[in-house]
Order: structure tokens, then C-alpha cells, then sequence
């Protein structure tokens, strides 16, 4: 079984949590959830990207509770069907430092940066999180690690520092 929870502690900050261990909801007491889920939920196409890619039209994706002006998520699924280009990169950094730039607003990061390169047939896209320097973020980040993830088209590299 599959179990999904939602905790609202931690600063006020969500924490969603996907567990299949048979003991309840694995609990992330660092950064890594919300991180994850900033960069691979579907945000909302905008209007430019409708413009720029017509087909988006039919279907713009997004989150069912988002505020107006306040997206969820990032906009990386827009690129899974694009050519490799550069445009492509700097799309793809532009909207990963968007779709996390939350944590610099509310202070938990410091900065937030990326590159992304082309390997192959793959984007690699590497992800720098500076560090707050509130203390009272210092627990959460103790427990938030740096992580890989292979998505086919899409590597992504999340560093923490």
C-alpha cells in the first residue's frame, strides 16, 4: 500500500510525504520533499509559453488549488518534447531557479543557481541551493542531502552547500 501524507509543521511549511516501508508515512525532516516536489510538480503554462509553443494551448497542466500568482510547482514539463538547444538550456535554468526561488523568499536559502548542460540525448541540470543562514532553518537543512535523480530525458542534480 501506497500512503501519502501531508504535515503542516516545521515552520508552517508543507511536507508531503510518500511511503510504502508498511509502517506508516516516511517522514522528510529536511528540505528534500519540498524541493522535489518544486521542481517535478506541473506548474501552470503561462501565457508566453502558449505563445511561444501553440500545442500548449490544449492543455496547460497546473495544480488544482493554485493561486493566481503563486505557482506550484515548475514548468520543466514544458521542455520534455523540445529539441536540445541552447534556448533549451537557459529555459530550463531559468525555470528551475524560478519553481524554488520560494526558499530565497522566505529566507531559507541564501541563493538558489543552475546550469544545465547537454549529455547525449539528455539535459543535465545542476542545481546549487545555498544555504540560509537563519538559524532556525539549521535542523532542516542537517537533514536535507544532495541527491541525483534520472528522468530519460532529464537528469537532474540537486546540491545542497
Amino acid at each position: 500500500m501506497v500512503r501519502l501524507g501531508i504535515d503542516m509543521g516545521g515552520g508552517g511549511f508543507p511536507q508531503f510525504q510518500v511511503g510504502t516501508d508498511g509502517a506508516g508515512i516516511t517522514v522528510d525532516p529536511g528540505f528534500g520533499t519540498s524541493i522535489l516536489l518544486s521542481l517535478l510538480s506541473d506548474a501552470r503554462a503561462t501565457d508566453a509559453d502558449v505563445v511561444a509553443r501553440p500545442e500548449l494551448a490544449r492543455g496547460r497542466r497546473g495544480w488544482a488549488l493554485e493561486v493566481p500568482g503563486d505557482a506550484f510547482g515548475s514548468r520543466l514539463w514544458i521542455l520534455g518534447r523540445a529539441k536540445l538547444t541552447d534556448v533549451t538550456l537557459r529555459d530550463s535554468e531559468q525555470i528551475a531557479r524560478e519553481c524554488l526561488a520560494w526558499m530565497v523568499r522566505e529566507r531559507i536559502a541564501e541563493r538558489v543557481t543552475a546550469r544545465a548542460e547537454r549529455v547525449g540525448d539528455q539535459l543535465h541540470l545542476r542545481i546549487t541551493i545555498v544555504r540560509g543562514r537563519e538559524r532556525r532553518w539549521a535542523h532542516r537543512w542537517a537533514e536535507t542531502l544532495s541527491a541525483e535523480y534520472d528522468l530519460g530525458k532529464f537528469a537532474i542534480a540537486v546540491e545542497v552547500a
